[in-house]
């Protein structure tokens, strides 16, 4: 299901070339976040010391 046209390799270098110079804005960069690790598990350690 691709819905993007692809562009000529023409659009491609008019595209290129207009871009020279410019410099990527923060709203333009996505920052996939970390995945937090799961607390519901408790260590095996502290289940040794609580049941000790």
């Amino acid at each position: 299901m691709k819905k993007k046209t692809s562009l000529s390799e023409e659009d491609q270098a008019l595209f290129r070339q207009l871009m020279t110079g410019t410099r990527q804005i923060k709203q333009d960069t996505i920052v996939h976040r970390p995945l937090r690790k799961k607390i519901a598990e408790v260590p095996p350690k502290r289940l040794l010391q609580e049941t000790g």
